[in-house]
């Protein structure tokens, strides 16, 4: 197996109250996933939420969460993996990112995220 790094993916723009896919594990060729950046810069502060959703799961159920920050108005986040990256190994596995309420305010704001990681190639060695 070898691995590449290319662009994970273009930086996302999701708007307050939305779930949306980032990346997606296709022809089970593995992704490793080593960190989720996100910058509220878009009027208010809000919240960051990250999903590790396997095959078949809903986007933005709990169950998925893995990460859950408030980020002040013009603030950046970062969700890093240390030990060992997380891996989407199976065709349709997917990270999702959303935003939602700041605290307990009740208002939030457009978020924008990009990932870090890289991606089996597919070849065996």
């Amino acid at each position: 197996m070898s691995i590449i790094y290319p662009k994970m993916s273009d930086p996302v723009k999701v708007a307050y109250g939305s779930t949306v896919g980032i990346i997606t594990c296709t022809d089970n060729r593995k992704v490793y996933i080593d960190g989720v950046y996100a910058h509220a810069g878009y009027g208010a502060s809000t919240s960051v939420q990250v999903y590790f959703v396997p095959n078949g799961g809903t986007s933005d159920a709990e169950e998925y969460r893995i990460y859950n920050n408030d980020i002040a108005k013009n603030s950046n986040d970062k969700f890093e993996i240390y030990a060992s990256p997380f891996c989407l190994q199976n065709t349709g596995d997917a990270l999702f990112v959303g935003t939602g309420n700041f605290g307990t305010t009740g208002v939030g704001a457009t978020c924008t995220f990009i990932i870090t990681g890289w991606r089996d190639d597919g070849i065996v060695d």
